[in-house]
C-alpha cells in the first residue's frame, strides 16, 4: 500500500506580502496617449553615454523619442540597413523584437561598428547568452524611469557596449560607478 504525499493548500510565503500592485510588464503602462512598446531613454542617461561615445546615429527611434540628430524609425527599417561607420545608440523595443535588434547589433559589431545599447538586464535570456558574450555589459544601479511611462521600470537595465575602446569603457565604469558584469562572460576584446 503506497502513501501519497500531502499537498499543501497554499504555497509557503518566501517573502513578506507586498502592499499594492507588484510591478510587472502587464501593469507597466505607457502614459496617456502612448500605445506602443517604445520607451524613451531618459535624457540624463543618454547625455552621460553621449559624452563618452559621441553617438552619430540613433538606430531605434521614433520622431517623438529620438536622441540623436540622425535617427532611423520603423519606417526606415534599420534591421535591413548597414550600420557600418556609425557610432550607434540603441534602445530597442523590449517586446519579442528585442532578440532581432540584439542579434543585429552583434552582427554589425563584427563589422567594426561601435554600438551602445540600453537593454533589460535579463541575463538569463537566450538573446543575452547568444549575442552579448562579446559585448561589455554594465548593470545600472536602480531602475530606469523611461520617458512616456508612468513609474519606474519593473526590471533592472544594463548598458551593453560593442567595440568600445578601453578608454571609453573605463570612463563608462567610472561614470556609472559600477563594476562590469563578468559572470559567465569571456574576455571582451577592445580596440
Amino acid at each position: 500500500m503506497s502513501v501519497e504525499p500531502k499537498r499543501l493548500k497554499s504555497k509557503p510565503a518566501m517573502y513578506p506580502p507586498r502592499r499594492g500592485k507588484k510591478p510587472t510588464i502587464e501593469n507597466y503602462q505607457p502614459s496617456r496617449g502612448m500605445k506602443s512598446d517604445e520607451r524613451g531613454t531618459p535624457w540624463d542617461l543618454f547625455l552621460l553615454l553621449h559624452a563618452i561615445f559621441c553617438f552619430t546615429w540613433d538606430v531605434c527611434a521614433s520622431p517623438r523619442n529620438h536622441k540623436c540628430r540622425c535617427y532611423w524609425t520603423k519606417k526606415h527599417n534599420a534591421i535591413a540597413l548597414s550600420w557600418l561607420g556609425l557610432i550607434c545608440f540603441m534602445n530597442p523595443p523590449y517586446s519579442p523584437e528585442l532578440t532581432v535588434w540584439v542579434q543585429k547589433a552583434c552582427l554589425e559589431a563584427l563589422q567594426g561598428t561601435t554600438i551602445v545599447a540600453v537593454l533589460p538586464a535579463w541575463c538569463d535570456a537566450a538573446w543575452f547568452r547568444r549575442h552579448c558574450t562579446d559585448a561589455y555589459p554594465v548593470m545600472l544601479c536602480g531602475r530606469v524611469q523611461f520617458e512616456g511611462y508612468t513609474g519606474i521600470a519593473p526590471w533592472g537595465c544594463m548598458v551593453c557596449v560593442w567595440n568600445g575602446t578601453s578608454e571609453q569603457l573605463a570612463k563608462l565604469d567610472t561614470a556609472l560607478g559600477v563594476k562590469r558584469l563578468t559572470i559567465g562572460i569571456g574576455t571582451m576584446p577592445t580596440k
